[in-house]
């Protein structure tokens, strides 16, 4: 919810409307529904179909930030078919699911004994499944983090610091899922391989722009380019964040904007997408939105505490500082769709007049020391969703009201 000065702040107004109309789009639950087609005892998904009478059992695991939301919109449909579930999620993210659905949480995105536990049961579930069973996989992003069972060899402790480096180092999710992939026993198509005997059809909401399967998850269920999988395994993308873009900026035309689209595979550090938009600010006139889809990075100089959106906000204002003034009815939002921003609990934060000017001239301090959440904790300029139950990147919004 958006502090109560915000409330009164059109462009802020606006840019949370925008962005909130992205995030609905995305809601993992609904579009399970509408992927899913149930004919009698025929599921089909994207041209696919698969006769749920030839199967002895279905099983689903999911894994991911988004996971439980998933399996409540498959439950939906399928209902009392699923004979069992496991599900795997982020601390505060499960959803209440039917007692034949065990459910786990665990920690992200740095690994911990939880993590270890829930790749352990993870892997020995989907051991079950036999040649005429139907396992349903619900992967979203997060689950690298949420489901790690080390290679032997390789120690809790070594993933986890080699983790916080990438981290640290401003690595991207390719890069740090790369490295991922060579330390697991279940991630780069190895879970995949446990399913063989079965039929695998897994549902999968994208947090890599561009989709990449290989990357997605860190490919827990994608065999890696050269080799060759099951003829019976399906993976397929039900939701990414081109669909949150275009929901978004649907949203701001009917506000009455005319939209502009910056970018729709905005990466790179935060600090440089931040210049970006404040570039544009001279362009913008009553009644423009700017709009962009991505996922920056942040090499991290400070011990300070923040997210990336949060970081491109707190950098937006510093380059806003270099003007004489604050333009009239201008508002930044920058937001994760998961709804935590880095290891807090904000989507992301605001760049206002009335922020710039709560701000104290204290921008460059916080930005150097990478301490974004504690400066718009200080100036109420945080935005918290809670948990999302979906998760496909970000979202920035620039309006002129």
């Amino acid at each position: 919810m958006v502090i109560e000065f915000l409330r009164m702040n059109k462009a802020a107004q606006d840019a949370e409307k925008i962005f909130r109309a992205g995030l609905n789009r995305v809601d993992s639950r609904s579009m399970l529904g509408q992927t899913l087609k149930l004919d009698g005892e025929v599921l089909t998904v994207q041209g696919k179909s698969f006769d749920l009478k030839a199967y002895k059992r279905i099983f689903v695991f999911g894994v991911g930030k988004a996971s439980s939301r998933m399996a409540l919109g498959l439950i939906d449909v399928l209902g009392k078919r699923i004979d069992a579930g496991l599900i795997i999620t982020k601390d505060g993210h499960s959803e209440s699911l039917p007692s034949h659905f065990f459910q786990l949480e665990s920690s992200h995105p740095v690994p911990d004994e939880r993590s270890v536990e829930a790749g352990r049961k993870l892997y020995e579930f989907c051991e079950k499944a036999k040649a005429d069973d139907l396992v349903i996989g619900l992967i979203s992003g997060g689950a690298s983090a949420l489901a790690a069972l080390p290679i032997d060899g390789v120690t809790l402790a070594q993933k986890q610091a080699k983790t916080k480096e990438l981290l640290a180092t401003g690595a991207t999710i390719q890069e740090i899922n790369k490295v991922r992939k060579s330390l697991s026993k279940i991630k780069g198509g190895k879970l995949a391989k446990v399913i063989a005997s079965a039929t695998s059809l897994n549902l999968i909401l994208s947090d890599v722009l561009g989709d990449d399967l290989h990357t997605i998850a860190s490919g827990i269920t994608v065999p890696e380019p050269g080799e060759v999988g099951p003829a019976n395994l399906h993976n397929l993308v039900i939701g990414s964040n081109r669909l949150a873009l275009a929901a978004a900026e649907a949203e701001a035309k009917r506000l009455g904007y005319k939209t502009v689209i910056l970018s729709e595979r905005l990466t790179g550090e935060a600090k440089d997408a931040a210049h970006l938009f404040a570039s544009v600010v001279d362009k913008l006139e009553k009644g423009v939105c700017y709009l962009a889809g991505g996922e920056t990075t942040v090499t991290l100089k400070g011990n300070g505490k923040g997210g990336r959106n949060q970081e491109m906000a707190l950098a937006f204002l510093s380059e806003m500082e270099k003007r004489e003034s604050w333009p009239s009815g201008v508002a930044f939002l920058a937001a994760s769709t998961d709804g935590t921003d880095g290891p807090t609990d904000a989507a992301g934060a605001y760049a206002t007049e009335e922020i710039y000017n709560k701000a104290e001239a204290e921008v460059s301090e916080y930005l150097e020391r990478n301490d974004s959440y504690h400066f718009f904790q200080k100036v109420q300029g945080l935005l918290k969703t809670g948990p999302t139950g979906t998760n496909v990147c970000d979202l920035q919004v620039l309006v002129q009201s």
